[in-house]
Formats: structure tokens, sequence, C-alpha cells
């Protein structure tokens, strides 16, 4: 699992993989986050009473290009809250990312449709967002457009994520 974005949503997905003993890759071009990150990490694991060696798993990256994308199942973006950051965002995973790969992104405001404007592979561009407390409550929402492939929210989003899938049809544009 590939994250991308800010410390406060970086490290709630983060949580909910590495709580689950998953492989988690974070990508932020801030050092200061790549720093706080397993800090809160290793907190968010003990308070949970979730092993701490889980917090192994988790490796961080300042450029989108040095991740091993051979490994990387699912794609979750959780950067700040503008159209046109998340829009270069996706363009540049696009061309990083295995075919058939879900770009989730954790947004609240923005139309998921349009993140994926211009894209190659529009199939797997889906929002996801974690039902909390995500350690307790096992459903992730999946919010499709009319570009999603269905397979993708059936199929590589429900073996990646650490919950169950409910796929949500309302940000379509």
């Amino acid at each position: 699992m590939l994250a991308v974005g800010y410390l406060k949503g970086v490290a709630k997905t983060c949580f909910c993989f590495e709580s689950m003993l998953r492989n988690v890759h974070v990508m932020s071009p801030s050092q200061k986050t790549r720093d706080a990150l397993p800090v809160r990490l290793h907190d968010g694991l003990k308070q949970l009473g979730a092993p701490l060696g889980n917090a192994a798993n988790l490796e961080t990256y300042a450029k989108l290009e040095d991740i091993p994308w051979e490994g990387i199942d699912l794609v979750i973006e959780s950067a700040t809250e503008d159209l046109t950051l998340k829009q270069k965002l996706f363009l540049q995973l696009d061309g990083l990312a295995r075919p058939g790969i879900p770009l989730t992104s954790n947004t609240s405001g923005l139309p998921i449709g349009e993140l994926g404007k211009g894209l190659k592979n529009r199939s797997g561009v889906a929002g996801l967002h974690f039902f909390m407390p995500a350690h307790l409550v096992l459903l992730v929402e999946v919010v499709s457009t009319e570009t999603v492939d269905s397979k993708v929210v059936e199929t590589q989003c429900a073996r990646s994520l650490p919950g169950y899938p409910v796929d949500v049809r309302y940000h379509v544009s």
C-alpha cells in the first residue's frame, strides 16, 4: 500500500494498515512529516495494544519515483484539499503505478471524477474513507465514479484493504 500526503491523513491511513500487518510505503516531500510518522505510528500501535514490531513495515520516501512500484497494490492519496495539486499527483501516479492498481483519494470535499481527468487508466480512480474508529469498525467506503471498473472495488480493494469495502456511487462527475 502506498499513502501520499500530509501527516494527519497519512498517519491515520498507516495506522489502519500497520495494525493489521500490512506493508506501507509513504511518500511525502516534507522531511518533517517523514520524521514524525514513525513516532506517531509507534504511539498509535502502543495505544491499540498492537505489536510494536508492526511499525517496521513502514517505509518513507521523498519522491514518488523512489518507491518500489512492483510491490504496490493500492494507492491512497491524502494530500491537502487542493484540486490542482491532487490532479498533478494523480497524473504522476498514473504513470508510475502498474495497470489495474486502484488510485484512491481520501478527499471528502472534491469530486472524485475530477481527480481522474486526463489519466490513461481512470478505471481504478476512487475515493476511500475508513469508518472510525478504523481499528474497530472494519468498513471502508469506496466512492466510485462512472469510469470505475466494479472489479476494482470487488477484488483489488477487498484484497488490499484492512476491512470490508462498501461501494458508494455519489461523486459522479
